[in-house]
């Protein structure tokens, strides 16, 4: 789609670029979420699976927020005319 939109209205003087933040450790982990999709049993287990890896793993919110907040305001994006490109955290 970033690339797409560039196509589309790049000549205008528009940067479109898609963003992923990683894997982030949030409250949107919720037990009674992988219950739901996955049953009382494997969704317990597969919680605590996702709880370790984000342990170890996961962004912070915070520091997922950075990658999000560098493709929308860094001077960088212009000055390296990053337009269309997939901006993952390093």
């Amino acid at each position: 789609l970033a690339q797409e939109v560039d196509r589309r209205v790049g000549h205008r003087g528009v940067y479109s670029n898609a963003v992923h933040p990683g894997v982030v450790a949030s409250e949107m982990l919720r037990l009674p979420n992988f219950q739901a999709m996955l049953g009382p049993w494997l969704g317990f287990v597969a919680y605590h699976a996702a709880q370790w890896r984000n342990r170890f793993f996961a962004y912070s919110v915070e520091e997922a927020a950075l990658n999000v907040l560098y493709c929308a305001a860094s001077p960088e994006i212009e000055a390296r005319d990053l337009r269309g490109a997939l901006i993952v955290p390093l």
